[in-house]
């Protein structure tokens, strides 16, 4: 298969358990968890060799399950968990509206944003966060495939051992392996929000003003931490190509005989124009708030597929399906 193809499965899997299909509450995570565990049965079907043997928790006991059921509901509580994250971040006031998760402005700002707050001298930087903010929510979507990838990758082992851990193990598990995928898959469309939504040039505008106040707390001491190289944007489609001429007309004269007259030759046909190169955004100060935003998004992002792992493992008759409660339900 190729590249191409697996990645429109990938993106027709993720679709199917429901990002962005505006379902919410219990009707969705049923929806979800329903056509996992008919994914998980054509998947045993099809899987080859003989039957996976897990251990039991209380160490006296072995289960067999043709179809890894424990291994296909803790696939199907991470996924939910995800795609309910995602589905909440990523739409207007996902980020901005939750004060939770709402991303803050790197220091010094943050601290000079508190100061100037009660004298209305805030403006500015306040319209700077909420960018930073909707850059944050364009881009949750794309986390889904770097999910469905790693979610996949779960082992036996994996699975025992994140079924005995605690509260928020497969959570902490999920994010120690995506991690630096979903960095690398998300900076550069980060970077192309920040840029969009002005957060990019009114940077330039903040350090402009209130350059001496910051290097008087200390300069961009948060930002320093975070990667300065260059960011390398994808390519922009290439413009249209130019209709083509209309055939010349040939001029009037007298009138011909048919077998004198010639057919004028077609006019050749445009050039298409070459592919505008990558755009490579080369400040050091506007990469490392990317590389913040980023970081403060994907911590957001974790902390609520976090909760929906808790939720799941507290009540997986209110949280899910026959399949999570099989699973959970014993623990």
């Amino acid at each position: 298969m190729s590249n191409q193809n697996g990645i429109h499965r990938r993106g027709l899997l993720w679709v199917s358990v429901g990002v962005g299909a505006g379902f919410a509450g219990l009707a969705h995570a049923q929806s979800a968890g329903q056509m996992l565990e008919e994914l998980a049965k054509a998947a045993a079907a099809r899987r080859a060799g003989g039957p996976a043997t897990l251990p039991s928790f209380d160490g006296e006991e072995r289960l067999t399950s043709s179809g890894n059921e424990r291994e296909d509901g803790l696939r199907a509580a991470l996924l939910q968990g995800a795609d309910l994250a995602v589905s909440r971040l990523g739409k207007v006031d996902g980020f901005w509206g939750d004060r939770r998760v709402r991303i803050p402005l790197p220091e010094p700002l943050g601290s000079l944003q508190r100061r100037l707050a009660p004298l209305r001298l805030s403006v500015p930087l306040d319209n700077f966060q909420l960018r930073l903010n909707r850059s944050a929510e364009s881009m949750m979507p794309k986390a889904g495939a770097i999910f469905v990838d790693t979610i996949r990758g779960l082992t036996i082992e994996d699975v025992v051992s994140l079924l005995r851990g605690g509260d928020t193990a497969g959570t902490d598990w999920l994010k120690a392996k995506s991690w630096t995928s979903l960095v690398g898959l998300l900076t550069p469309p980060m970077a192309e929000a920040v840029e969009a939504s002005g957060a990019g040039p009114a940077l330039d505008r903040i350090e402009s003003r209130y350059g001496s106040e910051i290097e008087r707390l200390g300069g961009w001491r948060e930002l320093q931490t975070y990667s300065s190289a260059p960011i390398t944007l994808p390519s922009p489609p290439p413009p249209p190509a130019p209709p083509a001429p209309p055939p010349p007309v040939a001029a009037k004269s007298a009138p011909k005989s048919k077998a004198a007259t010639k057919a004028l030759p077609p006019a050749p046909a445009p050039e298409p124009a070459p592919p505008p190169p990558p755009r490579v955004l080369t400040s050091p100060l506007k990469n490392q708030l990317v590389g913040f935003a980023v970081e403060k998004a994907l911590d957001g992002l974790f902390t609520y597929v976090g909760e929906e792992e808790r939720a799941i493992r507290k009540d997986p008759a209110r949280r899910g399906t026959d399949l999570l409660k099989r699973v959970f339900g014993n623990l």
